[in-house]
């Protein structure tokens, strides 16, 4: 266990690890690692593909797959952080729609316990777009999590309906997310704070949101 006794984001993970190259192309790249079993605690040899793929109309498609010869949990997602303005900053100003009337609320160790709420009347209702900060830190559940970082589950999880939308703060900017995943996981980069990043620097709390599922923000 990674955080106290509970697991978070598989122990270890696989991105600090080395993936190989097994097909790429112009257009595409497909990545894949193998796990033994009892790796990070979890049984069965577990081989794993990620595919990303360029695709028309200035899109992305991220594929993952994984087979394992044993029975263990599996749910596999990016973690990537996005700031559309472009510059490191305070991503609050963003405008966020996610199409989910229902959330999980979480306990004080971070775990959703409480089934599913819904988002009507509370500071997790985004189905209208609306920046991040007209609610930030509003009510309990933002408090525990400094911020926001709960499961939404979809209203149409299919792959032809919108999941999710992020603005960048001066509206030059939009990202669109499709998914056929039940659930999409919207974190506004609460503790970042410290990370470094690609330039050498370290980022600041709040300057990159990420639902995940997948998504993003």
């Amino acid at each position: 266990m990674n955080e106290g006794k509970n697991q978070l984001h598989g122990g270890a993970g696989f991105s600090g690890r080395r993936w190989a190259v097994l097909e790429q192309s112009a257009e595409h790249v497909c990545l894949g690692i193998s796990s033994p079993d009892g790796d990070q605690g979890y049984p069965g040899n577990l081989d794993l593909r990620v595919t990303y793929r360029v695709l028309p109309g200035l899109r992305i498609e991220m594929v993952c797959t994984g087979e394992v010869d044993a029975v263990s949990p599996l749910g596999l997602t990016n973690h990537a952080y996005f700031n559309l303005d472009g510059v490191q900053g305070d991503i609050r100003a963003h405008r966020l729609m996610l199409a989910a009337s229902r959330y999980t609320p979480v306990n004080a160790e971070m775990i959703p316990d409480a089934g599913l709420a819904d988002v009507a009347g509370t500071s997790f209702d985004f189905r209208s777009a609306r920046a991040i900060e007209t609610q930030f830190l509003a009510d309990a559940q933002q408090k525990i999590a400094a911020g926001y970082d709960h499961a939404f589950l979809l209203d149409k999880p299919e792959m032809s309906a919108l999941a999710a939308s992020l603005v960048s703060g001066d509206g030059r900017l939009e990202m669109r997310l499709y998914t056929d995943s039940p659930a999409v996981q919207f974190y506004s980069g609460n503790h970042l704070s410290g990370t470094s990043c690609r330039q050498g620097r370290h980022l600041r709390g709040l300057s990159g949101p990420v639902p995940g599922t997948g998504f993003p923000a």
